[in-house]
Protein backbone atom coordinates (compact mmCIF):
# COMPACT_ATOMS: atom_id res chain seq x y z
CA UNK A 1 0.00 0.00 0.00
CA UNK A 2 1.42 3.34 -0.96
CA UNK A 3 1.99 6.14 1.52
CA UNK A 4 -0.81 8.18 -0.09
CA UNK A 5 -3.32 5.35 0.33
CA UNK A 6 -2.21 4.85 3.96
CA UNK A 7 -2.65 8.58 4.66
CA UNK A 8 -6.14 8.60 3.09
CA UNK A 9 -7.12 5.49 5.05
CA UNK A 10 -5.85 7.06 8.29
CA UNK A 11 -7.74 10.31 7.66
CA UNK A 12 -10.95 8.41 6.88
CA UNK A 13 -10.56 6.39 10.11
CA UNK A 14 -10.13 9.60 12.14
CA UNK A 15 -13.17 11.22 10.45
CA UNK A 16 -15.29 8.11 10.96
CA UNK A 17 -14.29 7.71 14.61
CA UNK A 18 -14.82 11.41 15.32
CA UNK A 19 -18.38 11.27 13.97
CA UNK A 20 -19.14 8.19 16.04
CA UNK A 21 -17.64 9.32 19.35
CA UNK A 22 -17.95 13.09 19.14
CA UNK A 23 -21.61 13.52 18.33
CA UNK A 24 -23.02 17.00 17.87
CA UNK A 25 -26.38 15.94 19.36
CA UNK A 26 -26.73 15.10 23.05
CA UNK A 27 -27.29 11.47 23.90
CA UNK A 28 -30.20 12.21 26.25
CA UNK A 29 -33.09 14.65 26.08
CA UNK A 30 -33.47 17.25 28.79
CA UNK A 31 -36.42 16.93 31.15
CA UNK A 32 -38.55 19.98 31.85
CA UNK A 33 -41.30 19.98 34.46
CA UNK A 34 -44.63 21.70 33.94
CA UNK A 35 -46.33 22.44 37.25
CA UNK A 36 -49.97 22.03 38.27
CA UNK A 37 -52.09 25.05 37.44
CA UNK A 38 -49.87 26.22 34.58
CA UNK A 39 -52.14 28.14 32.15
CA UNK A 40 -52.49 27.07 28.53
CA UNK A 41 -54.35 29.21 25.98
CA UNK A 42 -56.70 27.13 23.85
CA UNK A 43 -58.67 27.98 20.73
CA UNK A 44 -61.67 26.36 19.03
CA UNK A 45 -60.96 24.96 15.59
CA UNK A 46 -64.62 24.85 14.52
CA UNK A 47 -67.86 26.33 15.77
CA UNK A 48 -69.82 24.22 18.24
CA UNK A 49 -73.60 24.51 18.36
CA UNK A 50 -75.69 23.06 21.21
CA UNK A 51 -78.26 21.69 18.79
CA UNK A 52 -75.62 19.68 16.87
CA UNK A 53 -73.76 17.96 19.73
CA UNK A 54 -74.62 15.71 22.63
CA UNK A 55 -73.14 15.14 26.05
CA UNK A 56 -69.82 13.27 25.72
CA UNK A 57 -69.13 14.42 22.15
CA UNK A 58 -65.47 15.18 21.42
CA UNK A 59 -64.57 18.73 20.43
CA UNK A 60 -61.37 19.67 18.60
CA UNK A 61 -59.32 22.48 20.06
CA UNK A 62 -55.71 23.48 19.65
CA UNK A 63 -53.03 25.31 21.62
CA UNK A 64 -52.92 28.95 20.59
CA UNK A 65 -49.59 29.99 22.12
CA UNK A 66 -46.51 27.85 22.70
CA UNK A 67 -45.82 26.80 26.28
CA UNK A 68 -42.18 27.63 26.99
CA UNK A 69 -40.53 26.65 30.27
CA UNK A 70 -36.87 27.31 31.03
CA UNK A 71 -36.40 28.44 27.44
CA UNK A 72 -37.67 25.13 26.03
CA UNK A 73 -40.89 24.59 24.09
CA UNK A 74 -42.89 22.03 26.05
CA UNK A 75 -46.16 22.32 24.13
CA UNK A 76 -46.04 23.57 20.55
CA UNK A 77 -48.53 26.06 19.16
CA UNK A 78 -51.18 24.18 17.20
CA UNK A 79 -50.87 21.07 19.39
CA UNK A 80 -54.05 18.99 19.50
CA UNK A 81 -56.32 19.38 22.51
CA UNK A 82 -59.21 17.09 23.35
CA UNK A 83 -62.37 18.62 24.73
CA UNK A 84 -65.70 17.03 25.63
CA UNK A 85 -69.24 18.34 25.80
CA UNK A 86 -70.38 18.22 29.42
CA UNK A 87 -73.76 19.84 28.83
CA UNK A 88 -75.77 20.63 25.70
CA UNK A 89 -79.31 21.97 26.07
CA UNK A 90 -81.27 22.95 23.01
CA UNK A 91 -83.41 26.09 23.08
CA UNK A 92 -87.04 25.66 24.03
CA UNK A 93 -90.50 27.25 23.93
CA UNK A 94 -91.35 30.13 26.25
CA UNK A 95 -88.13 31.77 25.08
CA UNK A 96 -85.87 29.46 27.08
CA UNK A 97 -82.32 29.70 25.67
CA UNK A 98 -79.98 26.85 24.82
CA UNK A 99 -76.69 26.31 26.62
CA UNK A 100 -73.48 24.40 26.07
CA UNK A 101 -70.57 23.58 28.38
CA UNK A 102 -67.26 22.18 27.13
CA UNK A 103 -64.41 20.84 29.25
CA UNK A 104 -60.77 20.78 28.12
CA UNK A 105 -59.49 17.26 28.83
CA UNK A 106 -55.91 16.85 27.58
CA UNK A 107 -53.14 18.16 25.34
CA UNK A 108 -50.18 16.44 23.70
CA UNK A 109 -46.67 17.72 24.59
CA UNK A 110 -43.69 17.84 22.21
CA UNK A 111 -42.50 14.38 23.33
CA UNK A 112 -45.96 12.81 22.94
CA UNK A 113 -46.85 12.94 26.64
CA UNK A 114 -50.57 13.40 27.20
CA UNK A 115 -51.04 16.18 29.75
CA UNK A 116 -54.39 16.30 31.58
CA UNK A 117 -56.10 19.69 31.62
CA UNK A 118 -58.82 21.37 33.62
CA UNK A 119 -60.77 24.17 32.01
CA UNK A 120 -64.37 24.88 31.13
CA UNK A 121 -66.18 27.24 28.81
CA UNK A 122 -69.93 27.80 28.83
CA UNK A 123 -72.14 29.64 26.35
CA UNK A 124 -75.81 30.49 26.60
CA UNK A 125 -78.17 31.73 23.95
CA UNK A 126 -80.30 34.84 24.29
CA UNK A 127 -83.24 34.48 26.67
CA UNK A 128 -86.56 35.41 25.00
CA UNK A 129 -88.83 34.40 27.89
CA UNK A 130 -89.98 37.94 28.69
CA UNK A 131 -90.79 38.60 25.03
CA UNK A 132 -92.74 35.33 24.71
CA UNK A 133 -94.77 36.00 27.87
CA UNK A 134 -95.54 39.65 27.04
CA UNK A 135 -96.53 38.88 23.45
CA UNK A 136 -98.50 35.86 24.64
CA UNK A 137 -100.51 37.90 27.11
CA UNK A 138 -100.97 41.00 24.97
CA UNK A 139 -101.27 39.78 21.41
CA UNK A 140 -101.67 36.09 21.00
CA UNK A 141 -101.37 33.06 23.25
CA UNK A 142 -99.48 31.29 20.48
CA UNK A 143 -96.57 33.69 21.04
CA UNK A 144 -95.50 31.51 23.97
CA UNK A 145 -93.99 29.11 21.43
CA UNK A 146 -91.26 31.67 20.72
CA UNK A 147 -87.96 29.88 21.23
CA UNK A 148 -84.89 31.20 22.99
CA UNK A 149 -81.66 31.54 21.04
CA UNK A 150 -79.47 28.50 20.63
CA UNK A 151 -76.07 28.39 22.32
CA UNK A 152 -73.02 28.50 20.09
CA UNK A 153 -69.27 28.77 20.60
CA UNK A 154 -67.74 30.34 17.51
CA UNK A 155 -64.68 29.08 15.69
CA UNK A 156 -61.62 30.93 16.96
CA UNK A 157 -63.00 31.42 20.48
CA UNK A 158 -60.16 31.48 23.01
CA UNK A 159 -60.15 30.30 26.62
CA UNK A 160 -57.62 29.19 29.21
CA UNK A 161 -57.22 25.73 30.72
CA UNK A 162 -54.77 24.70 33.43
CA UNK A 163 -52.43 21.71 33.78
CA UNK A 164 -53.52 19.02 36.24
CA UNK A 165 -50.70 17.44 38.22
CA UNK A 166 -46.92 17.66 37.84
CA UNK A 167 -45.75 16.56 34.37
CA UNK A 168 -42.19 15.89 33.14
CA UNK A 169 -41.59 16.44 29.43
CA UNK A 170 -38.52 15.34 27.45
CA UNK A 171 -37.24 18.13 25.20
CA UNK A 172 -34.20 18.23 22.96
CA UNK A 173 -31.79 20.84 24.29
Amino acid sequence: MSNLNKAIAAIMCVVLLSTVFVSQAPLFAQQVTITPGYPITLQFQDSVNAENVSVGSLVELFVRDAVIIDGETVIAPGADVIGTVREAKDNNVLGIPGSITIDAVSVVAVDGTVIPLQGTITAKGKNNTALAVVLGLVLCPLAIIIHGENAKIASGTIFTARVVGMQSIDVEP
